[in-house]
């Protein structure tokens, strides 16, 4: 099968290629100016060139393949769009381009925060039958993004031929990146970040577990489908840190940061830089919070059901195995 991926040097589409070809698939890379080395590269993967503003050419970027991973996250806005606007266009499009050159399968990587950070919401589990967030007062512009981009490929699918399907992933970590905002690495001791009390259940998730879930999608494509990429456990913050530090051989230690201290550090910061002279978007200390703070559960038993998918990375971090993470 040959699949056209984009975010391909980011961490989630790191780890799809890696998986994709462990399958013995060949990819169609869409890189937009990051370094690289043809050398250091397997030969199944093509580079092309280009990146999510360059609509005119999604019609090339699709044709010939036989699915689309859409893992990439346009960070920058021009011509008056937002972030918001300039990522939604760019996903219609290339499902829309997808269609026409009679690609069997689109994934779209959304996020499971589009369910919302409200309190309302602490201490239940949600399943993918759980609606969108209404109140984007709760979320940043990405996930603002995600929410639109979600319902209107929604609205699209009776429209096209493409299979769309959508995978909503936890906070992503990996055997090198942390689970936690800041991760300070030493020499000996590492100092791991937490917002509050870190007894609070984030929806951690090693990559290679979604790595593992967009695959098998692309090979079984339920028809409009829509999973959620979490694992089972219920660990805290503060705990599965540390375990993650078992398992992958650094020593520890966590900080934990009141949201007062973040709420004054941010401040600090920013009338730094305005002494500086830099002129930078005011920080969402608010969301911040609410994401670092959150106690949500979410459902991973439709994809369990299903498709047999289980986070086995994940489990194995939040079990302490020593080495069990690769």
């Amino acid at each position: 099968m040959k699949v056209l991926l984009t975010g391909f040097s980011g961490l989630l589409g790191t780890a799809v290629c890696k998986e994709l070809l462990v399958r013995g698939n060949s990819v169609r890379a869409l890189m937009h100016g990051a370094a690289i080395d043809r050398r250091d590269l397997d030969r199944r993967i093509d580079i092309i060139w280009g990146d999510l503003a360059d609509l005119e050419k999604f019609d090339r970027f699709c044709q010939g393949v036989d699915a689309v991973i859409h893992c990439a996250w346009d960070p920058y806005a021009g011509n008056g769009e937002s972030v918001a606007q300039r990522n939604t266009e760019a996903t219609c499009g290339l499902a829309k381009a997808a269609n026409r050159a009679g690609v069997r399968v689109f994934v779209h990587i959304s996020s499971i925060a589009v369910y919302g950070l409200s309190r309302d919401l602490y201490g239940k589990e949600l399943d993918e039958t759980q609606p969108l967030a209404a109140d984007h007062n709760t979320l940043n512009t990405y996930l603002c993004g995600k929410i639109e981009i979600e319902k209107q490929l929604s609205a699209m699918r009776e429209e096209m031929d493409t299979n769309v399907v959508i995978v909503r992933p936890g906070l992503l970590f990996s055997d090198t990146k942390a689970p936690t905002r800041k991760y300070i690495p030493g020499s000996r001791i590492g100092l791991g970040v937490v917002l509050g009390s870190g007894r609070n259940h984030l929806p951690y998730v090693h990559v290679a577990d979604v790595a593992n879930l967009v695959v098998t999608l692309i090979e079984q494509s339920p028809p409009d489908a829509v999973y959620n990429a979490v694992a089972a456990s219920r660990l805290g913050a503060a705990r599965f840190l540390k375990n993650w530090g078992r398992a992958s051989g650094r020593r520890i230690v966590v900080v934990r940061l009141p949201p007062a201290m973040l709420r004054a550090l941010t401040w600090a910061v920013q009338l730094l830089k305005r002494a500086l002279g830099r002129q930078e978007a005011e920080a969402d200390v608010s969301y911040q919070i609410q994401s670092g703070t959150r106690h949500i559960f979410y459902s991973s038993a439709q994809a369990d059901r299903e498709l047999g998918w289980r986070a086995v990375s994940t489990l194995a971090v939040a079990s302490g195995r020593a080495g069990a993470a690769q």
